[in-house]
C-alpha cells in the first residue's frame, strides 16, 4: 500500500486446469448464504465509472491502471469493484438481454444505507426504491445494482 493509499496489485497466472480438475460438478448454484467479496465489471467508460462509484456511491479509488482499469472499495479493503475496458473502448452500455450479470447487490450497515440514500436525494441521483431497505441504481455502463440495508445493526 502506497503512502497515498493506493494498493498496487499483483497478477500471477491462475492454475485454471487445477481448479477445474478439482471441481466435482455436483453444485449448479451458489450455496445459500454465499457472499462474494468483490466483482469485476466490463465497463464502457472508465471516467464515468470512476465518477459513479466515487462521487455517487462514496467508494474510494484504490488502484488506478490509468486508461485500462480502476478499482474501488469501501473502507480499507483492496477492492470491492474492479472495472476495466479490456473488452474494448466505448462499447455500448449493457442492455436488458445482454449476456452478463442481471445485477449485483451491495449490503450496507443501516447507518451507511441511510447516509447513501440521503446523499442520492441531495445530489438528485435517480434511483428506484423497492422497499425502505432496498434500492435500485443503474451505473453509467447499464449495470444494475441493488443496495440493501443489513438487517443487523
Amino acid at each position: 500500500i502506497r503512502a497515498d493509499g493506493e494498493i498496487v496489485g499483483v497478477t500471477i497466472e491462475m492454475d485454471a486446469q487445477g481448479v477445474l480438475g478439482a471441481a466435482d460438478r455436483s453444485q449448479t448454484t451458489f450455496p445459500v448464504g454465499t457472499r462474494v467479496g468483490h466483482v469485476h465489471l466490463k465497463v464502457a467508460d472508465l471516467a464515468k465509472t470512476e465518477e459513479f462509484y466515487t462521487q455517487v456511491l462514496g467508494m474510494r479509488l484504490t488502484s488506478d491502471f490509468g486508461s485500462q482499469a480502476k478499482f474501488f472499495a469501501a473502507g480499507a479493503y483492496h477492492h470491492h469493484i474492479g472495472s476495466n475496458i479490456w473488452m474494448g473502448r466505448n462499447v455500448p452500455a449493457m442492455e436488458e438481454k445482454d449476456l452478463g450479470l442481471a445485477y449485483f447487490t451491495i449490503i450496507l450497515p443501516a447507518l451507511a444505507f441511510s447516509t447513501l440514500r440521503s446523499h442520492l436525494k441531495a445530489s438528485g441521483v435517480s434511483y428506484g426504491l423497492e422497499t425502505e431497505s432496498r434500492l435500485h441504481l443503474t451505473d453509467p455502463n447499464g449495470i444494475n445494482l441493488i443496495i440493501e440495508r443489513k438487517n443487523q445493526p
